[in-house]
């Protein structure tokens, strides 16, 4: 009889394992790089952002499930991602847009409010 529990609740665990993915979705957004933020390494405001830059996207073609700041969408970028960075900040100078692939399913950092995590960006001509 316990058995048949245990198959009963690893069952349901796996259908809402597959159904998490079902709804995750990538997304290829053109937009306009709005605030960037960097927290400095040895911060002590919000310890997971230590060494993270996000970016907002300003005016973008598609409305992903991800956070949003002072209402523009949210993108974060880990530590070591500094050819990203630089191309974020070229497009916000230049006053170009970029594309940028997310998937709204990935968020980093861990935590509550945690922002789509950045996943390709093309700076646009």
């Amino acid at each position: 009889m316990c058995l048949n529990k245990i198959h009963i609740v690893m069952s349901a665990n796996f259908l809402m394992s597959f159904c998490n993915v079902c709804f995750a979705e990538k997304f290829d957004i053109t937009a306009e790089v709005g605030m960037i933020r960097y927290a400095e390494s040895s911060q002590t405001i919000d310890e997971k952002w230590r060494k993270h830059v996000w970016f907002t996207l300003v005016n973008p073609d598609q409305s992903p499930d991800c956070p949003k700041y002072q209402g523009d969408y949210a993108i974060s970028v880990p530590d070591g991602n500094e050819t990203a960075i630089s191309m974020i900040l070229a497009a916000q100078v230049a006053d170009k847009k970029v594309r940028v692939v997310i998937d709204d399913d990935v968020r980093f950092p861990a935590g509550i409010n945690q922002e789509c995590k950045l996943q390709f960006i093309d700076l646009l001509p």
